[in-house]
């Protein structure tokens, strides 16, 4: 498949003359300019005419250029470096690059509000100066990175001059090159960024430029290379050729900018005569030629950028330098500004284009609408596969593989924030990644912060709010894994949704059923329990017939990366140095609480009602010594708990609410999972009355056979046939 490249506002093919120019020092001529023999004089002079020629392409002093090592350094450098020499605070608009904006947030400076074009509000840039002493870095972008407008540097820096005239002004200008004549740019500003590989030259050399008497603390330091502002051995071969980039787009640009618009506005003409609903972000006059950035209604990015691919297109919705993972990692956005919502982003094009042949992927025959369930065996279909960064995905990745079918890895993204225990860290998606190259299958990263957020974090804090025991691994499964990617995968066009899930799933009477996996002990039946029919017939659980050590020595024959990868154990938002109390006091007002005993009595007391759950023996607050207490109530709202013997847990029967049933109510004779890995006890199922508190309609009774411990408000109580292997259904213990 030809493959066209519209992707050039994250990087760019090298220009040939570039090219050509760094060739020659990658070999013979591979001095280290800083030392003192003929060879190094002659590397000396090269970098030296390298900076005077680009000294003249930006308008500025030779002595104001500084060599660094991209646009990210040059940034980091320009914001952190003044203000550690300055001291006071930094200044930026919140559309700002993260390399910007980042810097800014950990100095604890201002972020200001853009407009929905993605430019700075100078009223708002003006009363943020008034309002902020010591302001001594503003750092405004020459042209925004996502979208293409082009900001108005002389008014920002008539702002800047005017409301904080002791501030130096930089400007993050690695968009600008190909679009704008920098010698009109850099007399607006004391500080300027550039990053080679956007106009054509090499990946890790950029240009920091900081005009005469602007002073920054170096951000490295060593061998006092560049007048002591950056140390580090020259990247000679990478300036040349940046050097040479440079000029041929400064050369280039009065020819390639009506071509490129002509091309552009025939781009966007084409999808709005296509298709209904479509928006341009920016008005074309007010943005730079390459740049075609859309919005389409009721359409996802990352959908859209899959979809895109596959057809061979290679385009962005978003910087690719927020994530290792390509465009659509951050796809849909950061926040940062009110640009486009999550399902209304476009991708950001540039119009000239890129040809190259598509690599070879391994693929199957592919069907469309197939009825799959179970472990992976049949017909040959298209499926999209959970990739989590562990062994029991990896190895479920190739059993499809091996069995035939088209597989697309794909890694969600749910968490945003600190975890270093769970299934959502960088490691865990650097993990899928590398497997699926190992496997030689596409792997893509899905941007589910928000639901997850919605779905499964804010319902945790509220139900510990409550005194409610939460499940989150089962509700990200229930809204996320089985839901939130299921209606991905159908509008993508994939025929079933993978997990690497131990568990099966089988036909019993014309109907599918999830069953326990082959390994008892590592068995998750009961925290898949809640898929319906539909989702039933179109899931695929390939690892489910295997034990964990079959799994462990395919991974091992195969020498995949996760071989040896320990399962991950706890939930991905709580971390082990800060724990539940940390996570949630930073949510919640954490309660104090009375501890009593069934009588009254008050016996001590609790740091947190709302980290107390029924059954909890330790960690309630009770003196050492004493005869064994157990949790056997929680009033949130009275601040109290109430402790007794371990008999004051027992119950005859147990209510249930919010029933799911994978085909239909079967009251009677059944057995019942109430943990994770907890054993099945059998008991007699029937319908609860309307008034005992079980949830309406969707609510059940659980009568046991034997007295069970309660089960904590909040967890799921799961029901499996009386062989114990079928789930029937699922609901919440009330």
């Amino acid at each position: 498949m030809e493959r066209t490249y519209l992707d050039h506002a994250a990087t760019t093919p090298m220009h040939p003359q570039a090219v050509a120019a760094m060739l020659p020092y990658l070999d013979g001529l591979f001095a280290n300019p800083s030392g003192s023999h003929r060879f190094a004089r002659e590397a000396r002079t090269v970098l030296d005419d390298a900076r005077d020629r680009v000294a003249g392409l930006l308008g500025c002093a030779p002595g104001e250029v500084v060599f660094t090592g991209g646009g990210t350094e040059a940034d980091n450098t320009a914001v952190l470096g003044v203000v550690e020499r300055r001291g006071g605070t930094a200044v930026c608009p919140a559309a700002e690059h993260h390399a910007v904006l980042h810097p800014v947030e950990h100095l604890g400076g201002q972020v200001v509000a853009c407009n929905p074009t993605g430019t700075v509000d100078l009223d708002a840039l003006a009363a943020v100066l008034r309002a902020t002493p010591d302001v001594n870095v503003v750092s405004v972008m020459a042209v925004n990175n996502e979208v293409g407008s082009v900001t108005d540097l002389a008014a920002v820096a008539a702002v800047v001059r005017r409301e904080a005239p002791r501030a130096v002004l930089h400007t993050d200008a690695v968009q600008a090159p190909c679009w704008l004549d920098l010698r009109t740019v850099t007399p607006l500003v004391d500080l300027l960024s550039l990053s080679a590989h956007k106009f054509g030259g090499p990946k890790g050399v950029g240009v920091l430029v900081a005009k005469e008497g602007v002073a920054f603390e170096p951000r490295l330091m060593g061998g006092g290379q560049e007048r002591e502002r950056r140390s580090g051995t020259h990247n000679v071969a990478g300036i040349v050729a940046m050097t040479e980039a440079l000029a041929a787009t400064d050369e280039e640009r009065p020819a390639e900018l009506p071509r490129l618009t002509a091309l552009r506005d025939r781009l966007v003409a084409g999808v709005r005569d296509s298709l209904d609903g479509v928006h341009e972000t920016v008005a074309p006059h007010a943005k730079v030629a390459g740049s075609a950035h859309l919005c389409i209604e009721g359409v996802e990015n990352e959908a859209l950028l899959f979809l895109l691919d596959e057809a061979g297109v290679c385009a962005s919705a978003a910087s690719a330098c927020g994530g290792g993972d390509g465009a659509v990692a951050r796809a849909g956005g950061d926040g940062r500004a009110p640009l486009a919502g999550r399902r209304c982003r476009a991708p950001d094009t540039r119009a000239h284009h890129h040809r190259g042949r598509r690599g070879p992927r391994r693929r199957g025959a592919g069907g469309r609408g197939a009825q799959v369930a179970g472990e992976g065996e049949g017909p040959a279909v298209k499926v999209l596969m959970a990739l989590s960064g562990g062994v029991d995905s990896s190895v479920a990745a190739a059993e499809l593989l091996a069995a035939g079918h088209e597989v697309v890895g794909i890694t969600m993204r749910l968490w945003g924030g600190d975890s270093d225990t769970g299934c959502c860290s960088v490691a865990d998606v650097d993990d899928a990644r590398r497997v699926a190259q190992q496997l030689g299958i596409d792997h893509l990263v899905f941007n589910f912060t928000e639901d997850f957020e919605t779905h499964v974090v804010s319902p945790y804090v509220d139900a510990h709010r409550r005194g409610v025991t939460p499940n989150p691994c089962i509700e990200c499964n229930r809204h996320l894994k089985f839901d939130r990617l299921a209606e991905r995968a159908d509008l993508l066009g994939f025929d079933a949704v993978a997990t690497g899930h131990h568990a099966r799933i089988v036909e019993h009477e014309g109907q599918h059923y999830v069953a326990r996996g082959a390994d008892p002990a590592k068995d998750q039946s009961y925290v898949v329990h809640m898929l319906p029919q539909r989702e039933l017939a179109r899931t695929l659980f390939p690892i489910g017939g295997m034990t964990k050590a079959d799994v462990r020595a395919k991974a091992t024959a195969m020498g995949l990366r996760t071989a040896a990868k320990p399962d991950s154990q706890d939930v991905c938002f709580i971390t082990d140095t800060g724990g539940r109390e940390a996570f949630l006091g930073a949510r919640i007002p954490l309660r104090s609480a009375r501890v009593v005993d069934e009588g009254g009595t008050e016996l001590g007391r609790t740091a947190a009602v709302e980290l107390v759950t029924l059954g909890q023996r330790r960690g309630v607050g009770l003196p050492g010594g004493g005869p064994k207490r157990y949790v056997l109530a929680v009033d949130t709202e009275a601040a109290t708990v109430v402790v007794g013997d371990e008999a004051g847990l027992l119950r005859d029967e147990q209510h249930v609410a919010a029933m799911v049933w994978a085909a239909g109510p079967q009251w009677g004779e059944v057995r019942v999972q109430c943990s994770a890995h907890g054993t099945a006890h059998p008991a007699v199922v029937e319908p609860a009355d309307a008034g005992d508190g079980a949830g309406g309609e969707a609510g059940l009774r659980v009568r046991w056979r034997e007295p069970q411990r309660v089960v904590s408000p909040g967890q799921s109580v799961v029901l499996y046939d009386p062989t114990d292997q079928r789930v029937l259904g699922g609901g919440l213990a009330v």
